[in-house]
């Protein structure tokens, strides 16, 4: 993915989020998905199988267009307790990610990326163990590291509205605050130039003002419920 952005695009960032690193939990899944991706970057049809496959069922999409990002407001509380207490246990990153993530950190390197290293806020997936294996990682090749499982007090979670699915997804009230504090950390640490209001970016600055206009019907759907 990251090779494809680069054949068109020129970032100054690149935002690694760390739940990827612990996804996999046995080599014979992890080469399946490489393989997979593989695939996907060489018969790229593959990829939007999803598509295709509405284009002949005659299914319809809808023309909404967030750039990636989906709403989704349900709310299932997380409710079982403090889940990143402090330790100094590690847990293991497999090889076949640890020679991934040197692929990944070296592509940026060499481009002139700077890459930051990112963990969302997910009682499920994170823990201590795996923030003390990528804090490590980090430090070992000179990386940024935001870990906002350690910052849900300043970013304003509440685990009791901002929850998906028992902890394991936010919401979009939890993604608005993530979002926010994440935008503000960007803003105080790096430099990037602002396009709102450039025609060629026009597009955005539309779908902000539709994203603005559903954020604000979908927040009082979250608020009603809890």
């Amino acid at each position: 993915m990251l090779q494809a952005a680069y054949e068109t695009q020129s970032p100054k960032l690149v935002i690694l989020e760390t739940n990827m690193v612990f996804r996999c939990k046995n080599l014979s899944s992890e080469v399946k998905d490489c393989l997979g991706e593989i695939g996907y970057r060489y018969i790229p049809i593959f990829q939007g199988h999803d598509i295709w496959k509405s284009i002949l069922s005659e299914k319809q999409y809808p023309a909404e267009n967030y750039k990636g990002f989906a709403f989704r407001c349900e709310t299932v509380p997380y409710e079982q307790g403090e889940y990143m207490q402090k330790n100094d246990q590690k847990e293991e990153i497999s090889k076949i990610v640890s020679f991934y993530l040197e692929k990944i950190r070296k592509l940026c390197e060499k481009n002139g990326t700077k890459l930051l290293l990112v963990s969302s806020p997910s009682p499920i997936n994170c823990n201590y163990a795996r923030h003390n294996s990528i804090q490590a990682y980090a430090r070992e090749k000179g990386l940024d590291f935001l870990d906002l499982n350690l910052k849900t007090e300043e970013i304003g979670i509440n685990w009791k509205t901002d929850s998906l699915d028992n902890g394991d997804h936010l919401n979009y009230s939890g993604a608005d605050k993530v979002t926010r504090y994440l935008g503000n950390y960007l803003t105080q640490n790096y430099t990037f130039p602002d396009h709102r209001g450039e025609k060629t970016y026009r597009t955005w600055d539309k779908e902000y003002k539709i994203y603005e206009q559903k954020a604000v019907r979908e927040m009082k759907v979250i608020r009603k419920a809890g």
